[in-house]
């Protein structure tokens, strides 16, 4: 799908305003691996629809709050949400360009390391 530049634009407002961008490390100590993760998280279905859309997504219903309201949750994870990440970064906040490298330099010494282990299972030294 083709993403207009005004898209592109709302898209960056509506995240630096109400989105997250983060870094899943797993939950066990042999799965430690980085995973980039944007998400959104609100109770406007018109909103949430509109992300799922532009980022060719799926609409979760997370809970209902206090208000009674369902809460719409979108999220983007891993090499597409990387994508995003570096899409979006010039039209961001200082606060999120700074979330951004944080997720992407995790994901960086994450690939860094895998590429380092396989090179050296296959060229290393056999015991």
């Amino acid at each position: 799908m083709k993403v207009k530049t005004t898209d592109l634009h709302w898209l960056a407002g509506v995240l630096e305003g109400e989105g997250s961008f983060t870094v899943n490390r797993g939950h066990t100590i042999r799965n430690q691996n980085p995973t980039p993760i944007i998400s959104l998280q609100m109770c406007d279905y018109d909103i949430v629809r509109r992300v799922c859309y532009l980022l060719d997504q799926n609409i979760n219903i997370v809970r209902a709050t206090n208000t009674h309201r369902p809460v719409y949750r979108v999220s983007i994870a891993n090499a597409r949400a990387i994508g995003w990440m570096f899409t979006l970064y010039l039209l961001m906040g200082e606060r999120r360009r700074e979330q951004i490298r944080i997720v992407v330099d995790a994901w960086k010494s994450h690939k860094a390391r895998i590429r380092a282990r396989t090179v050296w299972r296959k060229y290393g030294k056999k015991t």
